[in-house]
């Protein structure tokens, strides 16, 4: 459904702009949104383009540095500095990246400082340091969004199946005290929380309960259908214990079972493995869970873009919510823990913080 200037001029604030990416191999055209109106800017594309971004998905999970701040800088050099003027008074970036640049995270971006300094001297200029970044799917996706759910039970509910009893499946013990810990934080200031782990997060318990929770956080692994042959999805416990000799087993909550859901929640947090990327089908149509866990009922989804470890997704999360609890909006405190990440030399590079995508209102 196309919507109209007037109905983009209504709705963005002040301090927002849209940027929404249209491409061909040979050119972007960039469609930058703002309370005055739009302005369309076309970029010519090469084969050098094509070349970094695909360097720059590669290096983004790993911590080759010096090549990083080359190819980060030619994409954010493309894909931002030409509206460079028009983001002088606004706060958050709202981003429509289309299927093209769907899987990077624009806050590791670099934009050089107007002075002309090389980023290598002092701070690294990702575009986080200035803005806080949501994403959408198309500007109708972010103009309608979902409609708010209705009265739910619990302010936090928590899954997480740990696995620490499983015989094949990796343990994810970090999991246990990233819930236990956000929910001593929600439970501090008043609020109601319930949360299930082990056995007890098991799939009919997340059909059950899942759309009782206005702040839905599911901890567990995530599996793409090129590692797994069952499809790609997020893992649960089976819903019945192991008799005699038999094996304990796990299920998949695929998108197949995303579209039944009845979700009420505010937030979904999808804090596993590559939780936001898309998987080709037979068909050969990209389907991504995301889109799913939306029709089923979610208003925002902070999800991942690639592989996070157990221990730097529960420190992560953790500093996400005492963020967003002490008064700041998903994206204010999304960015700030970013920031924070980015502050200390261990957990500085953009493999670590940079998964981390919020999608939605």
């Amino acid at each position: 459904m196309e919507i109209k200037e007037e109905q983009v001029r209504e709705k963005i604030g002040h301090e927002e702009i849209i940027l929404e990416y249209r491409m061909t191999e040979t050119l972007l055209k960039l469609h930058t949104h703002t309370d005055k109106g739009v302005v369309v800017t076309d970029i010519p594309l090469n084969r050098m383009f094509w070349s970094s971004l695909e360097e720059f998905k590669s290096l983004l999970r790993v911590a080759d540095t010096k090549n990083y701040l080359l190819h980060g800088k030619i994409l954010g050099t493309i894909l931002v500095l030409p509206v460079r003027p028009l983001l002088t008074d606004k706060k958050r970036l709202i981003i429509v990246p289309g299927h093209e640049l769907s899987d990077i995270p624009f806050e590791a971006l670099i934009i050089d400082p107007s002075d002309g300094r090389s980023p290598t001297q002092g701070k690294i200029p990702f575009l986080i340091h200035e803005f806080e970044i949501i994403y959408h799917f198309s500007l109708a996706h972010w103009y309608y969004g979902a409609n708010p759910g209705q009265t739910t039970t619990y302010d936090f509910l928590g899954f997480s199946p740990v696995f620490e009893t499983h015989p094949t499946i990796n343990a994810l013990p970090f999991t246990r005290v990233e819930l236990d810990a956000i929910a001593d934080l929600f439970r501090e200031k008043g609020m109601s929380v319930k949360i299930a782990m082990d056995q007890e997060s098991d799939l009919t318990s997340f059909f059950t309960l899942s759309g009782k929770g206005k702040v839905v956080h599911l901890a567990t692994h995530g599996l793409r259908a090129a590692e797994n042959p069952v499809g790609n999805g997020l893992l649960f416990w089976e819903d019945h214990e192991p008799v005699g000799s038999e094996m304990p087993d796990v299920e998949l909550l695929t998108p197949d079972d995303i579209a039944l859901l009845r979700l009420n929640s505010d937030l979904l947090v999808l804090n596993a493995c590559a939780s936001g990327r898309s998987a080709a089908s037979q068909d050969t149509m990209f389907r991504s869970s995301i889109r799913e866990f939306f029709q089923a009922g979610a208003r925002n989804i902070l999800c991942t873009l690639w592989n996070v470890s157990d221990l730097m997704a529960q420190r992560f999360m953790i500093s996400f919510y005492k963020h967003w609890l002490s008064g700041q909006s998903y994206s204010q405190a999304l960015r700030a823990v970013k920031l924070e990440f980015l502050s200390k030399r261990e957990t500085s590079l953009p493999m670590v913080w940079a998964p981390y995508v919020l999608i939605g209102q």
